[in-house]
């Protein structure tokens, strides 16, 4: 599913060079602390940021909803449609979509936190806010595993960013500085960097409209 939303922007190889960077950067991203729930949500999060572009929103519900029994991170998923376009905070289209896809999700949070017998996540909230920001201060060495992986892919994504596709340029500078990087350092470790793979889904798009000009959809250059 990430080759099929990197070809919204990029023709066929464009999309191929795009997956093997990805490969590369999941690689990268195997820390030893990794889960196998840490791949699915990069999936999930692929896919509904496609259905998104394509205008398949009600398939974002049943997305959401099997995605919240992988980890709850999905919910990020609603900010990345919400965000995706200026005019979506005045369509009223939108917001409902948004609180219903809200509702969704915490119906999905509801059924684990019974299943769990009441305890769906208690315990976590009290380890992430009191735990893992101080773990992260005190073990910076997850800077340069960071600054590897997203420092070059930044750089060019953020050449020519004004002309760039909307949904890739607004969520880059609106939903992964506020929710992978900051709320990411006070609910998760740092160094588990393949939680925040969905960072790669916009940044290499937005990097290859630079690096590969010949190579982007003929679609994208006539906008």
């Amino acid at each position: 599913m990430t080759a099929n939303f990197f070809k919204l922007f990029l023709d066929e190889m464009g999309a191929a060079v795009g997956v093997l960077i990805f490969a590369v950067l999941v690689t990268l991203s195997l820390t030893g602390y990794d889960t196998l729930g840490d791949m699915t949500t990069a999936g999930l999060m692929a896919l509904g940021f496609f259905l998104i572009n394509t205008g398949r929103v009600l398939y974002l519900y049943p997305l959401v909803f099997i995605g919240s029994f992988n980890e709850l991170q999905i919910i990020i998923l609603i900010l990345f449609y919400f965000c995706g376009k200026k005019n979506n905070v005045k369509s009223p289209k939108v917001w409902l979509h948004s609180v219903m896809l809200t509702v969704t999700f915490m119906l999905a949070y509801a059924i684990l936190y019974l299943i769990r017998g009441g305890e769906a996540g208690s315990g976590d909230f009290v380890w992430f806010f009191t735990k893992d920001a101080s773990f992260n201060l005190s073990h910076p060495d997850f800077i340069l595993l960071w600054a590897i992986m997203i420092i070059p892919l930044l750089y060019f994504a953020l050449k020519g960013l004004k002309s760039k596709p909307e949904f890739l340029k607004r969520n880059l500078l609106v939903t992964l500085p506020a929710f992978y990087i900051f709320a990411f350092f006070f609910i998760a470790r740092m160094r588990e960097i393949d939680k925040a793979l969905t960072i790669f889904l916009i940044l290499i798009p937005l990097a290859l409209l630079t690096l590969l000009p010949n190579h982007i959809r003929q679609e994208q250059v006539k906008q």
